[in-house]
């Protein structure tokens, strides 16, 4: 028994040094391992090092070739060794101290770029420094080659503030007689702004600033293109209107029949404004009416007549050629075009997203979208689809008090009005919106001409009979000129407001019957709704009609 207990105890004791064994090899592996894993991570560490060394070494000598290759080809700078600049300041001397440098007082010199100042000139690479021209003390050239006498300081501290406190108008180049100053300074303002240091103090490149350089760009070319067209004793807009002034336009129209407006006899207007947004054209109403002013409304299209740029009285042209968007939605067969379009515009808009839709307006490619949807607007489609006026379903109006309505804000009488007698009878139409038609990809196209002796006048008694029966998909247009007057049989109906610029409904109706018929008096009405006191007529326009026609006149 006591040996079998010795051996039982041999044995525990045995398994006991083995797992004393065990355990010392297993942390001998781990400390192993840890010494492995540590030993590769000191080796990544040092070839992380030295490829950031290598890397910034590459960079350096990139960056040196770089300087090295500008200081030879840029004539704008220059590269200064340190013994130059050495020579230049009598070894970095305390008396040619002008400043600490980087964020200390000097910093606002290297923002001004004048040459009497400071003026980059070029870097020392081997010193890290960049170098300025700083005329108080001569430029570096100056003190290297002693060529020319420095500028003395009496003429420094003027310069200085002249720069300090100089208004902007007298900085700019007085060479130059027409600046727009406040457009100048708004150039100027943004410039500085693009100048910060900090990106987030920077504005927007493609938000703010290619826009506002746009808009600067399109001012010039309009500026460019037209020449001015101001009279004697012109009358000075409002002290401090809305701002209208500076989208004032300098332009030449001509006139198909009456003549250029160039013309001695021709009236001319006060001025010629020509909005780029609904602001434009509520500062010019809100201008006109202040200084009794009328209003002739021009949709960037030809006038045979010249209603729209002539008056007897005293008037201001709003121009809105520059209004001229198209924006076509062909899955649901709609399009915006602003009125200052042309239908050539149009129609091209309309083709280059479709070739099977259009819309049914005039033939002449030169006619202004405004005029003629606003008018009515008969075309190669009418038998199909009616008048342009027919399919305008929504507007963009400005009214008499500058409001800016829609179809549902402004109502059903106003629009209905507006797609038959607009004109600039009510208000200012900036944009319409139109229902485009379905046509085919090909249409054909075709024109027979014929003198008396072919039988011509046969021909145009039978088309009386043969054009308003035939299949509506065709449209047949006949046109009689005479060779001895182009005027000949040509009617229209006009009336003439008196002196005060006021003409009864009774007046009006001589002429306004015959062309509107049964509508007139229903127009009338729409305008004494909307323009009660008359702000804009013409030689044309409706009157306003309050209750008894007997005495309604225009204020």
């Amino acid at each position: 028994m006591e040996e079998q207990r010795k051996l039982e105890e041999a044995q525990l004791a045995e398994e006991a040094a083995l797992a004393v064994a065990e355990k010392e090899k297993a942390r001998s592996k781990a400390a192993l391992e840890h010494a492995e894993a540590a030993q590769r991570i000191a080796e990544l560490e040092a070839q992380k090092k030295r490829s950031a060394e290598i890397k910034a070494l590459k960079e350096a000598e990139e960056k040196d070739k770089v300087l090295d290759a500008l200081a030879k080809s840029d004539v704008r700078y220059r590269k200064y060794s340190i013994e130059e600049l050495e020579t230049a300041t009598e070894n970095v001397s305390e008396s040619h101290k002008i400043g600490e440098g980087g964020y200390g007082p000097v910093e606002v010199l290297s923002c001004i770029r004048h040459p009497n100042m400071v003026l980059l000139l070029g870097a020392c690479p081997e010193y890290g420094c960049l170098i300025y021209k700083y005329m108080s003390n001569g430029s570096l050239e100056d003190c290297l080659l002693r060529r020319t006498p420095t500028l003395s300081w009496q003429h420094r501290f003027r310069i200085v503030a002249e720069i300090g406190t100089g208004s902007f108008a007298e900085m700019l180049d007085q060479t130059v007689p027409d600046w727009l100053v406040e457009e100048a300074l708004s150039f100027a303002k943004m410039a500085l702004k693009c100048a910060e240091l900090r990106r987030k103090d920077r504005p927007d490149l493609g938000k703010f600033v290619m826009p506002e350089l746009e808009r600067l760009r399109a001012l010039a070319e309009e500026n460019m293109s037209h020449s001015t067209l101001y009279s004697a004793g012109q009358t000075k807009l409002a002290t401090n209107p809305p701002p209208v002034s500076r989208f004032i336009a300098k332009t030449n129209i001509a006139n198909h029949e009456t003549g250029d407006v160039r013309h001695p006899t021709t009236p001319r207007p006060q001025v010629i404004v020509t909005p780029l947004d609904e602001t434009h054209i509520q500062s010019a109403l809100y201008c006109a009416k202040k200084h009794g002013l009328e209003i002739r409304i021009r949709s960037g299209g030809h006038d045979f007549e010249g209603a729209s740029y002539i008056s007897e009285d005293p008037f201001v042209i709003l121009d809105l050629f520059k209004l001229n968007s198209i924006t076509v939605d062909v899955e649901n067969a709609t399009a915006w075009v602003q009125s200052g379009a042309t239908l050539g515009e149009l129609y091209y808009a309309i083709s280059k997203k479709s070739r099977t839709l259009a819309f049914p307006a005039g033939y002449w490619s030169t006619v202004g979208v405004g005029g003629q949807l606003s008018g009515g607007g008969y075309g190669a489609l009418l038998r199909k689809y009616g008048l342009a006026g027919d399919n305008v379903i929504d507007a963009k109006f400005i009214n008499v008090d500058g409001k800016i309505l829609d179809r549902k804000s402004m109502g059903e009488d106003l629009f209905w009005a507006l797609k038959g007698a607009g004109g600039g009878n009510f208000g200012v139409i900036v944009a319409f919106k139109i229902k485009l038609v379905a046509v085919p990809e090909n249409v054909t196209v075709f024109k027979v001409s014929r003198t008396l002796e072919q039988n011509a006048t046969k021909l145009v008694h039978k088309w009386q009979y043969v054009a308003p029966s035939i299949h509506e998909d065709l449209t047949i247009t006949l046109r009689i000129n005479n060779v001895k007057s182009s005027q000949a049989g040509k009617q229209s109906y006009h009336y003439e407001e008196d002196s005060k610029g006021k003409t009864s409904y009774e007046e009006a109706s001589v002429w306004g019957v015959k062309y509107f018929k049964d509508n007139f008096k229903r127009l009338a009405e729409v305008k004494a709704m909307v323009d009660p006191d008359y702000f804009f007529r013409s030689e044309q326009t409706i009157p306003p009609l309050f209750g008894d026609c007997s005495t309604s006149l225009g204020k």
